[in-house]
């Protein structure tokens, strides 16, 4: 993966290139996405309190709207992370209750202690696991590590991607 910096004349005329920024194929789609980038000391002020954070967060948060390119594979990139958070969340509650039910049901024999600890167990394993994927999926996605008035940097975007990204910036206006 690599990075890229989209200046805002390219994002504004639609001038991309057609390289899906996944994978590097013929993009096929285009996805609107809104990137919004704060600096880091920002997230400091909270520290101080919340409302000087939320107040500096509102101020110094900068937001650029880009046409993403796209293959009809990787249309959902960001979809599928946001799917796989909610869906963690809304299954953990129903799992955790069908297992416990399950296994007191199984395993009568053993204590309700016992039952309850390895329910407890499994439940944290299943957590870590859930969690470990989406914290994968989310640095794995395509994100901005800085957004200015003129340009954006993209990070994890497909090494074609930013080639031709790079070429188009180097070659005469049209």
């Amino acid at each position: 993966m690599d990075w890229v910096t989209l200046t805002r004349r390219q994002v504004e005329h639609d001038a991309l290139p057609r390289v899906c920024m996944v994978c590097g194929a013929t993009a096929t789609c285009v996805v609107n996405e809104s990137f919004a980038h704060t600096p880091d000391w920002v997230t400091w002020l909270y520290f101080a309190g919340f409302f000087p954070g939320m107040i500096a967060d509102h101020f110094f948060t900068k937001k650029m709207r880009v046409p993403c390119q796209f293959c009809a594979k990787h249309r959902n990139h960001w979809q599928i992370v946001a799917w796989f958070g909610g869906l963690g969340w809304l299954l953990g509650p129903v799992l955790l209750g069908g297992g416990g039910y399950l296994l007191i049901a199984v395993l009568t024999s053993w204590t309700s202690v016992a039952a309850f600890i390895v329910l407890g167990v499994a439940a944290g394993v299943g957590a870590i696991v859930w969690l470990s994927i989406l914290i994968y999926l989310c640095n794995t996605r395509i994100s901005a590590t800085k957004v200015t008035d003129d340009d954006i940097t993209l990070q994890g975007v497909s090494d074609a991607f930013a080639k031709a990204a790079r070429d188009q910036q180097g070659a005469p206006a049209q």
